[in-house]
């Protein structure tokens, strides 16, 4: 599925070095870095990405890298995923609040979070910042690790689970 949204990342790279030389006309834009499955796209995670594009600034664009199959998978367990990396990534890029996506296959983001130095990276509140990976934070650099809470009581597998029973 395309969508002109979804990117390479190396394309989404050179996106941010045109926003770096805008920098010294006076433009800045921000960018915001988040990364997840997004498998069964639901209200809980729209409601995040909106709240990750409004907590960090206005002027900014919110990339969004999306989880592989195999590393859903690795992650979620077998059965998982649900639905394509393919699709998910078409599902993120038709929300408004979402400015580029790419699919990734690494276990983590580290090499994504060096290569793309964003302002800003955001994770859901079922992350603890104590609990992230150790090379993945030190890889953001000097971007700002915001939590952003998750909607009570919403997730993929509460969903799975409501529909096996």
């Amino acid at each position: 599925m395309k969508h002109k949204k979804i990117l390479s990342f190396e394309e989404i790279k050179q996106e941010r070095e045109f926003a770096r030389t805008l920098e010294t006309c006076g433009l800045k834009k921000f960018f915001i870095f988040a990364n997840g499955c997004f498998d069964l796209f639901h209200a809980g995670h729209s409601s995040l990405l909106n709240a990750m594009k409004n907590a960090c600034s206005l002027n900014s664009k919110l990339v969004v890298g999306i989880n592989g199959d195999a590393s859903v998978k690795a992650l979620k367990g077998e059965g998982r995923p649900i639905i394509p990396a393919k699709e998910r990534a078409y599902m993120v890029a038709c929300h408004e609040a979402v400015d580029y996506v790419f699919i990734f296959n690494t276990k983590t983001v580290s090499k994504h979070l060096k290569e793309l130095q964003p302002d800003f990276w955001c994770k859901g509140g079922d992350y603890d910042p104590d609990s992230l990976n150790k090379a993945e934070l030190k890889a953001k650099g000097n971007a700002i690790l915001k939590v952003i809470p998750f909607i009570k009581n919403t997730s993929t597998s509460r969903i799975i689970n409501k529909i096996k029973k």
